[in-house]
């Protein structure tokens, strides 16, 4: 790319001239039950961004197909990646349904999606095996084909976050949104 390129592209453009580079260079991992596709707002109108529906790069990041989540993050080049199709932009709250042991609790994450960055601290849910959902901030989406990452936002100590599902809801949706069981457990957020 010539110097100065960047200054002409608008920041979702730049990230996905850069995903397009990485995906060229270092192909997403491939694990049983993964299945990359383009996600699109459910009935709610909710953006559900599931482990088994990410791109998955990095070099200790897994795809445990018996529990659905992304799980040995210890890198900080490791992410998850989606292509998320918006037919209407819109304000959205940002949830996460993760666990974390409190031995690992604390380290840094960053979502992104083009411009809009959300980071913040992983809170520990007292083990790997128990899920907790909680709201971590706000985002506005335009409209059209975009590209969200979730990955650590600084050099990890341990690991960052067993992950389930990233869930982007309409700030005028009704109520917290409901979350499958984990194990037959869920908590209410």
């Amino acid at each position: 790319m010539p110097d100065g390129f960047e200054q002409f592209l608008k920041p979702q453009d730049l990230a996905d001239v850069l995903a397009y580079i990485d995906a060229s260079v270092t192909p997403a991992k491939s694990f049983t039950g993964n299945r990359p596709g383009v996600v699109r707002p459910d009935a709610h109108g909710a953006v559900r961004l599931r482990a088994s529906n990410a791109e998955i790069y990095g070099q200790g990041i897994e795809f445990e197909s018996q529990y659905k989540n992304l799980a040995m993050w210890n890198g900080q080049n490791d992410r998850a990646v989606w292509t998320v199709d918006v037919p209407t932009g819109g304000s959205y709250d940002l949830w996460l349904n993760w666990a974390c042991h409190d031995n690992d609790a604390g380290n840094r994450f960053r979502f992104s999606v083009g411009d809009q960055i959300v980071t913040g601290k992983v809170p520990g849910t007292g083990t790997w095996d128990l899920y907790k959902q909680s709201k971590f901030g706000h985002i506005e989406l335009p409209p059209g084909k975009l590209r969200a990452v979730f990955q650590a936002d600084a050099k990890l100590s341990g690991l960052l976050i067993d992950l389930l599902e990233v869930r982007l809801v309409r700030i005028d949706a009704d109520g917290a949104p409901e979350f499958e069981p984990v194990g037959g457990v869920v908590s209410k957020p």
